[in-house]
């Protein structure tokens, strides 16, 4: 059994949690990963010894340096990927999260060995937004049944109350698988009040959408460059991957009205 259980652990991941509620939740290690899989789809990862992962999480760490003490929200919580990785890089960051499925916090508290100290909020994102009286720099949108974002997250309403919640150079950053569902949330007309770009990550399926408030490509380069310049790319003690930044420097804006591509900054 023991070989048996080793050949079964290096294909498939040891198995560390498994769940059977409305989803089918494990988490598994694998290698140096511990990976949150949600209906055998892939949801979150940790990576022992290192804060980034290889993936679109590790495109939200730049954001908190447009920022000086940003407030976060997180909508859609996963295994705690970002949450983990914010507290590594920025130490006590002011971020929460709301998660609509009791399941999955309990599963990121398993991920995270209850070590994050964050406020997590057992609500639908889409309500927590329209009903919270607190405003945000920064948003992170991560919620996700299989590959589609849920509906209540592709209406006028949501893009309105996330805009009426931000802070006045506040982002909306969005997890953006992009097939034809998804693609609503850039041609509501609420996206009109947003300047919107996208960053590209040639390794993955996923990309980053950014709904801004008022700030540029160019003005949030120009931010970024002054923290990551005047650090050499150290956020205390962490080295900021180059892959990341150059992301930042390649996105593009994204025309609202038919979700092209343009190039203006």
């Amino acid at each position: 059994m023991g070989i048996l259980n080793d050949i079964r652990n290096s294909l498939f991941g040891e198995v560390l949690y498994s769940h059977n509620g409305s989803h089918r939740i494990k988490i598994v290690r694998r290698y140096t990963d511990i990976v949150l899989l949600v209906d055998d789809v892939p949801f979150s990862r940790i990576r022992e010894n290192s804060v980034f992962v290889d993936g679109y999480w590790d495109f939200f760490i730049l954001l908190p340096l447009l920022y000086d003490n940003p407030k976060s929200l997180m909508i859609g919580l996963g295994g705690g990927t970002v949450l983990y990785q914010y507290y590594k890089v920025f130490k006590n960051p002011d971020i929460e999260a709301v998660d609509i499925d009791r399941d999955m916090i309990t599963a990121e508290n398993k991920m995270l060995d209850n070590q994050i100290n964050a406020k997590v909020t057992l609500e639908d994102g889409a309500e927590f937004i329209h009903n919270t009286v607190d405003t945000y720099d920064i948003i992170i949108l991560d919620a996700y049944n299989n590959y589609n974002m849920p509906s209540a997250f592709l209406t006028e309403q949501f893009l309105s109350d996330v805009y009426s919640k931000m802070s006045e150079n506040g982002i909306l950053a969005i997890n953006y698988i992009p097939i034809e569902e998804n693609s609503k949330i850039l041609k509501l007309n609420a996206s009109n009040k947003y300047n919107i770009y996208m960053i590209y990550m040639s390794s993955s399926a996923n990309q980053i959408l950014l709904f801004s408030k008022k700030l540029t490509k160019r003005q949030m380069l120009s931010k970024l460059e002054g923290k990551l310049k005047s650090s050499n790319s150290i956020i205390n003690g962490v080295v900021i991957k180059s892959y990341i930044t150059s992301a930042y420097e390649h996105m593009v804006s994204i025309h609202i009205n038919d979700g092209q591509h343009k190039t203006n900054l």
